[in-house]
């Protein structure tokens, strides 16, 4: 499985995302290329913000694509964050193996 982290510097959630991609990966025992993806211009097929995670190339959070540079929020059970829970990339990931 590859699982692409498409970002761009100064975006808040991206290092929180990064350590729970990894982390889930870990725990799960999964085989995973987990890749940084610094979209610069923003100009990035599936890129909705940053961070967006691509599992196998689809955005299992679905959102409208962004033109040009924005951060993204995630809708999560504590309310708007800037990076997925850990339960959502669990079952976004698991969803793939």
């Amino acid at each position: 499985m590859r699982i692409e982290l498409l970002y761009f510097e100064g975006c808040p959630g991206v290092a929180d995302t990064l350590r729970t991609i990894e982390r889930v990966v870990a725990e799960g025992e999964l085989e995973a290329d987990i890749a940084m993806v610094d979209v610069g211009s923003g100009n990035h097929p599936g890129f909705s913000g940053s961070p967006t995670v691509l599992v196998d190339g689809e955005d299992p959070f679905p959102a409208s694509r962004t033109v040009g540079l924005s951060c993204r929020l995630y809708e999560t059970p504590e309310g708007p964050r800037n990076s997925p829970t850990a339960n959502m990339l669990r079952s976004a990931i698991g969803k793939n193996t």
